[in-house]
């Protein structure tokens, strides 16, 4: 029995050892680099071949708004797609621990996305797969102790879908939480600007702020920045 434990303990820190070892190999490979080596050839703006992302300054818009907030640990995504938000993430605070998205992953590429972030960051990173009017209620029952300093709602655009990933990601809140959603226009028109006109009106956040970024070939982009309204 002593041998067994012994080869058990072993074989646990061989295992633990050769994660490590492949982490490490990530160290110098972005994800754009990454999607490449696996034949995944992604643009920012819509295309036959994936969903549009991030623009250069949507990014640095992003990444100022960043270096403002104080104790970000743990983050919601709710919109993975090829997961250049995730990456933006992970390379802009340094002290998060916990970074947990969910997609509906009908790309091949996101499969691929979620494995370069599960060998490059291990336990720090988890990923639900499927229609988050259903996965967000199922995490919140499995994990009802969770809650995340900056919740990025960038999922599917239509107007229920939208309101019930603010309703529910509330759950997942506290009281200083900063809650982002993408692709809000600024006159709150469309199904998400109408989403989030709605969550306002009945009192389940506060809009801060909406951010406007240009880029003279990625497209112009919008997105909020909000608080959750506690009684």
């Amino acid at each position: 029995m002593r041998k067994f434990m012994l080869y058990l303990a072993t074989l646990s820190l061989l295992l633990l050892n050769v994660s490590i070892l492949v982490a490490r190999e990530l160290d110098n490979v972005s994800l754009n680099d990454y999607l490449r080596q696996h034949g995944f050839y992604l643009y920012p703006i819509n295309s036959p071949v994936n969903e549009g992302y991030m623009s250069d300054s949507q990014k640095e818009q992003f990444n100022q708004r960043l270096s403002t907030y104080k104790n970000i640990h743990k983050v919601l995504e709710i919109g993975l797609n090829g997961g250049h938000s995730a990456e933006n993430f992970f390379n802009n605070l340094e002290d998060l621990e916990l970074f947990a998205s969910f997609d509906i992953n009908h790309h091949a590429y996101t499969g691929c996305a979620v494995n370069y972030f599960y060998t490059k960051f291990q336990n720090r990173f988890m990923f639900t797969p499927g229609d988050s009017m259903k996965t967000v209620p199922k995490f919140i029952k499995n994990y009802p102790f969770f809650r995340f300093d900056l919740i990025f709602i960038d999922g599917c655009h239509a107007y229920d879908w939208v309101i019930s990933d603010i309703i529910h990601c509330k759950e997942m809140a506290h009281a200083d939480t900063i809650l982002w959603v993408d692709d809000v226009p600024s006159d709150l028109s469309g199904p998400i600007g109408e989403a989030v006109k709605k969550c306002q009106d009945d009192g389940i956040i506060e809009i801060i702020q909406i951010h406007q970024s240009n880029h003279p070939i990625q497209y112009a982009r919008s997105w909020l920045e909000a608080k959750f309204i506690w009684q």
